[in-house]
C-alpha cells in the first residue's frame, strides 16, 4: 500500500465515522442583566435610564418582563431559557451565560 492509498484509506475511514456524529449545540447568552429587585407591583424604580425631561422615571408600573429600559426580571429570563429549550431540546449541550 502506498502513503497516498493509505491517506485515502484513513480519510474514508474518518469522513465514514463523522457521518454518523451526533449534531450538538450550546448558546452563548449575554445581556440578560438580572435584577433580582424586580417587582412587578412597584413603581418603576431601580433603572438606570434617565428619561426624558418631561417624564418621570416613576411615572409607570413595572410590567412581567420588565420596562425595556431596565435590567431583566426572573420571568423574562425564565422566558428566554423556555424558549432555547423548545428551539434545540435534546441537542443542547451547555450554555454559557456571561451577561
Amino acid at each position: 500500500m502506498t502513503p497516498s492509498s493509505f491517506a485515502l484509506y484513513i480519510t474514508s475511514l474518518l469522513w465514514l465515522d463523522l457521518t454518523h456524529a451526533k449534531i450538538s449545540y450550546f448558546w452563548h447568552i449575554t445581556d440578560l442583566h438580572y435584577d433580582p429587585f424586580h417587582n412587578s407591583q412597584e413603581l418603576h424604580r431601580g433603572c438606570k435610564h434617565i428619561r426624558g425631561s418631561n417624564e418621570s422615571p416613576h411615572s409607570h408600573r413595572n410590567g412581567r418582563h420588565r420596562d425595556h429600559t431596565c435590567d431583566s426580571s426572573w420571568p423574562l429570563i425564565q422566558s428566554a431559557a423556555a424558549f432555547m429549550a423548545e428551539r434545540h431540546p435534546d441537542t443542547l449541550e451547555f450554555v454559557l451565560w456571561t451577561g
